[in-house]
C-alpha cells in the first residue's frame, strides 16, 4: 500500500499530465497504471511521475495512429461479399 502523502503526490501528477494531454478515458487509465507501476519501484517525485504518465500518453496516440480503427464500410463490404459467395 502506498502512504497518503504519496497518493496526492500520484493524482497531483496525474492532474497535471492530464492537463498537457487531454486523454481520453482508456489513455488516463493507462497513464494511472503506469504512476502505479512506477511508484511500486520506488518512484517518488511528482515530475517524474508527470513525465512517466506524458510518456504513456504519448505512446498510446503513437499506438493509435499505427492502427486505426477499421471503417464499418470495410467491414460490411466484406460481409456482403462472403453473403454473395454463399448465394452463387
Amino acid at each position: 500500500m502506498f502512504d497518503a502523502e504519496l497518493v496526492t503526490i500520484m493524482r497531483g501528477a496525474l492532474a497535471q499530465a492530464a492537463l498537457e494531454v487531454c486523454p481520453d478515458s482508456s489513455t488516463q487509465v493507462l497513464m494511472a497504471e503506469r504512476i502505479l507501476q512506477s511508484a511500486a519501484k520506488g518512484t517518488r517525485s511528482q515530475e517524474a511521475f508527470r513525465i512517466i504518465a506524458t510518456e504513456a500518453a504519448a505512446e498510446s496516440e503513437r499506438l493509435r495512429l499505427l492502427n486505426p480503427p477499421h471503417s464499418r464500410h470495410a467491414e460490411q463490404s466484406l460481409v456482403d461479399h462472403e453473403d454473395e459467395k454463399e448465394f452463387w
